[in-house]
């Protein structure tokens, strides 16, 4: 039985800034936690460190899930995030996916509805995110013209779920890698090999910068918001150009991140890429608003390449 997750229609800003009621959280995972479950009928779940989850308690889940969403109550559904999910539909309805990566918590995974082979986006949060919000808000933009992958990282706090960040840029860069890997594997020749983009957000694009020098062959074009513009020496740049690197777009609502990449613009485009940047005074340390248009209108650039 085919069973499809459709997107949330929660606010971006609302889940962004966590003025979203505990009665919507419940409605969104409800959903989620419909998609695993059934996966979970195909086969033993495991959780992404191996530990196999018992039958009992998927069919807890599931049977929670078939119930009316309790719009008084105020706890949150436990996220099924280490579940094995059934293949995603490449044709038909959007899917979206929880994706177990192996060493590392499950990522999510949408993919658009058009059967064409499609390049990947990877969308990275800020520390204190998560990977729904990012492939929640960066979906709708995308508009199935890329396959979406959105990192987890690990826990804020020891034992609690809901808001993750990445250690350092070489436990982003090993995540990153395994989630491609992962993805590639669950769909095989639907993503195109390189030419990807990887968007980041904060920690994301300060990280993103540091470590996609090496992986220009897979993600070509950077999308870097509120980070990613104090580290782009001559060296760096002509390393990303190198190994198939074509353009570098940076955002900022801070003063000083538009201080330091209009200082980097130049290194950039004298490494022979394709440097845009978009300042938006007042705008926040934030990936919404005024300073999330901007960076819509350059990830639309992107999508006519």
């Amino acid at each position: 039985m085919r069973v499809y997750v459709p997107m949330s229609q929660i606010d971006a800003r609302a889940v962004a800034r966590r003025h979203v009621t505990a009665a919507t959280w419940r409605e969104y995972f409800l959903w989620l936690a419909v998609g695993i479950a059934c996966a979970a009928c195909g086969g033993a779940s495991t959780r992404s460190s191996g530990v196999a989850r018992s039958d009992a308690r998927a069919s807890a889940h599931a049977a929670r899930a078939a119930e009316p969403a309790d719009r008084t109550s105020s706890q949150t559904p436990e996220r099924e995030s280490g579940a094995t999910p059934r293949q995603p539909e490449i044709s038909g309805k959007p899917a979206v996916s929880v994706l177990p990566v192996p060493g590392f918590e499950s990522a999510i995974l949408v993919v658009p509805e058009r059967s064409q082979t499609r390049p990947l986006l990877v969308a990275t949060h800020g520390a204190g995110g998560a990977p729904e919000w990012e492939c929640e808000r960066w979906s709708r933009v995308a508009k199935g013209r890329w396959i979406l992958l959105c990192p987890r990282g690990v826990p804020l706090r020891r034992g609690e779920e809901g808001s993750y960040f990445y250690p350092d840029h070489h436990a982003l860069e090993r995540e990153v890698t395994a989630g491609v890997k992962a993805a590639r594997a669950a769909l095989g020749t639907r993503v195109t090999a390189g030419g990807g983009v990887y968007v980041g957000y904060s920690q994301g694009a300060t990280m993103g910068a540091l470590m996609l020098v090496d992986h220009g062959a897979e993600f070509a074009h950077l999308l870097l918001i509120e980070g990613g513009s104090a580290d782009w020496t001559s060296t760096r740049a002509a390393r990303f150009h190198a190994t198939g690197g074509k353009s570098v777009f940076i955002v900022c609502g801070t003063t000083p991140c538009a201080e330091r990449a209009t200082r980097a613009k130049p290194v950039l485009e004298r490494a022979g890429l394709r440097a845009e940047v978009r300042a938006v005074p007042d705008g926040g340390h934030t990936e919404l608003g005024p300073v999330g248009n901007e960076a819509e209108k350059l990830l639309e650039s992107l999508a006519t390449l």
